[in-house]
């Protein structure tokens, strides 16, 4: 089943992992699903992508070469929270505290690997989805707060006019 857009363009998705193979199989479903896939294969570079392509979700491996998973999570929610990209952990760690790390650090899920894919999926689509309520939402604040402050600058004229009229009214004998 395709996927739908968020907005004017196919979901972005960044998949972050030092494994060619698991970059690849990822790549290859996301692709067949509609996704608009990219890949990074080392921490450095999955941040500049970050900044290059502006994807709607990253799949973080944990393990990489340069930069931790989780260094690599921290430094994308120094400027990112959690509504605006969120960030899924696919990785081989199954600790327990691992994952509740990476959930403190931000991370909006945690899928293991070997990867079930009806439920990073799942977990994908779910997140996309409250990714693009919240972008509606703040769409949404954004008009509104131009419709109140249109609408205030209309009540100043209107209050300047009938100033203007009640002076009048006050000179004329």
């Amino acid at each position: 089943m395709p996927v739908e857009k968020l907005g004017t363009h196919p979901p972005r998705v960044l998949i972050a992992d030092d494994n060619d193979a698991n970059r690849g199989i990822l790549s290859r479903l996301l692709g067949r699903r509609g996704y608009s896939v990219f890949e990074a294969e080392s921490g450095e570079r999955a941040l500049d992508m970050i900044d290059e392509v502006a994807p709607d979700m990253v799949l973080l491996d944990l393990n990489m070469p340069d930069l931790s998973g989780i260094e690599i999570l921290r430094q994308i929610r120094r400027t990112q929270d959690s509504s605006m990209l969120p960030v899924i952990m696919v990785t081989a760690e199954h600790d327990n505290e691992m994952i509740a790390r990476c959930l403190g650090a931000g991370a909006n899920d945690y899928v293991t690997k070997p990867v079930q894919w009806a439920v990073l999926q799942a977990r994908i689509e779910t997140h996309l989805s409250l990714h693009r309520a919240h972008a509606e939402l703040l769409h949404d604040r954004d008009r509104l707060e131009a419709s109140i402050v249109q609408r205030a600058h209309l009540i100043t004229r209107i209050d300047q006019v009938l100033q203007h009229q009640r002076e009048q009214a006050l000179v004329k004998p």
